[in-house]
């Protein structure tokens, strides 16, 4: 179950049940309760605002996602990072996410496939497939140390941590997110 269904469905429990009483647990152990009904309707309150906002929060990061991987990885750097402008003469103008995370899945080497130089650019690259997929920087980078030949070994040790880190991210979208992009 991902966070926002358990958000959602947080939300459709107090939504039924309501409350009579809020028992309050103290850094020292002791409890106590509030019973007052104008209380009780004021921290219910606060508690559906927050569960609302991070449901949206959830929803727009699921957007993100699906604009995020077929977003050309060139206009995401010079929208989000200007400042790499002037070292970006050669890079790829037509790579999306979807297709840098595909090509590097495949053996590609990043700066290959991008047709960039920088370091600076592939952590940043690396963040944005992140969060985009759900797949650890830390994933991202070891994947791009396997690329090339003579690395298959390595590279399928890496892949087989990508795919526990889709289910642990949330399974069947996470892999959604990625599917599409393999070749």
């Amino acid at each position: 179950m991902t966070k926002k269904e358990k958000l959602m469905r947080c939300r459709e429990a107090y939504g039924k049940r309501g409350a009579k009483l809020i028992e309050i647990t103290h850094l020292d152990g002791r409890k106590s309760g509030i019973a007052n009904p104008k209380a009780i309707e004021a921290a219910m309150g606060a508690i559906k605002a927050e569960l609302e906002r991070q449901i949206a929060e959830c929803e727009s990061e699921e957007a993100d996602a699906k604009k995020g991987i077929a977003e050309t990885v060139r206009d995401w750097m010079l929208r989000e990072h200007p400042e790499e402008a002037s070292m970006m003469d050669g890079f790829s103008a037509t790579v999306s996410f979807g297709e840098l995370a595909s090509r590097m899945m495949n053996g590609e080497d990043f700066y290959k496939v991008l047709d960039c130089t920088e370091s600076v650019q592939r952590e940043h690259c690396f963040g944005r497939l992140e969060r985009i997929t759900k797949i650890p920087y830390g994933l991202w980078y070891d994947l791009w140390l396997a690329s090339g030949e003579g690395h298959e070994e390595r590279r399928k040790a890496v892949l087989a941590e990508i795919g526990k880190a889709v289910k642990e991210a949330g399974g069947a979208k996470a892999q959604a997110q990625t599917k599409g992009t393999e070749r």
